[in-house]
């Protein structure tokens, strides 16, 4: 599966780059376990946090981690310092080369 938050033709069930979700919201909707979602790089604005109940594996597109930022800057928990990106609901999901904020 791929992400994209520049994708203009969003289309389930988001198989290629060409037809990538916006959010990583929308991909985690429909991915199975087993399932790799790949981010491109981009900026991703959360407003709560993003729960992974599935055996997923969610991974920056770029070299460079910096690339491919998931920010909850703006959402629960940031007044007092404690913006959660991820709650990781199991034991086989997994998260990698992506800046969370």
């Amino acid at each position: 599966m791929y992400v994209d938050a520049a994708a203009e033709n969003a289309t389930p069930p988001y198989s290629t780059s060409a037809t990538a979700a916006k959010t990583i919201a929308a991909a985690l909707a429909l991915a199975t376990d087993g399932a790799t979602i790949h981010v491109a790089p981009g900026l991703y604005p959360i407003t709560v946090p993003l729960t992974v109940s599935k055996a997923v594996r969610i991974l920056g597109d770029d070299p460079d981690p910096s690339c491919v930022v998931v920010s909850n800057k703006t959402g629960a928990g940031h007044k007092n310092g404690n913006q959660r990106v991820f709650y990781l609901d199991n034991a086989n999901a997994f998260v990698a080369n992506l800046t969370m904020q």
